[in-house]
């Protein structure tokens, strides 16, 4: 299952494990296959704070009329069933997507921790773009950076496409944790 680690402001992380906050509004989504694990980061240096199962990412487009539309039929402001899930108000998604689609990820299954876990590199690893299978890692600061040997034919890099993370994505990334 793929696993995503999405950085939150304090005060939407405090809505989200209170479990006011159901839905995540983002401007893109996952390509992965669903579904997949969500590791909450809270920002302002507080760590990961718990974890959802993310089994359904819709599309959507605001109308002026206050409606949103696309695949999320369900959700509408005539009902304010959207304003209550995501904690937000029409005229704050608006101004948040502008006239661009939004995705609504659908929290469940949230887990709490009760010790924030911290963002280190021996906890999780960042899937890169790496180029180490097609020409070999040419970043020196890669913790996996290996001056190539041809001795035995083969250039043997560890890092298979992932990376140390170092700090909180600017919105979301994909990553694996290697110690739960």
């Amino acid at each position: 299952m793929k696993e995503i680690l999405l950085s939150v402001r304090p005060e939407w992380a405090k809505k989200i494990l209170s479990g006011e906050k159901t839905i995540e509004i983002r401007k893109t989504a996952p390509k992965c296959k669903l579904p997949a694990i969500v590791y909450i980061y809270e920002t302002g240096g507080a760590g990961v704070v718990g974890e959802f199962r993310l089994n359904e990412v819709d599309e959507f487009f605001l109308k002026d009329s206050g409606i949103a539309s696309g695949y999320v039929c369900r959700l509408c402001f005539l009902d304010d069933s959207l304003e209550k899930m995501t904690c937000l108000t029409y005229d704050r998604l608006k101004s948040y997507l502008g006239d661009k689609k939004g995705y609504a990820w659908f929290i469940d299954g949230l887990r709490i921790y009760g010790k924030p876990k911290p963002l280190d590199s021996n906890r999780f690893l960042f899937h890169t773009q790496c180029k180490c299978y097609e020409a070999g890692c040419n970043d020196i600061n890669c913790p996996y950076y290996q001056v190539p040997s041809y001795e035995y034919g083969e250039i043997d890099f560890d890092c298979e496409g992932n990376k140390p993370l170092t700090r909180a994505p600017q919105s979301w990334c994909y990553v694996e944790e290697l110690e739960k």
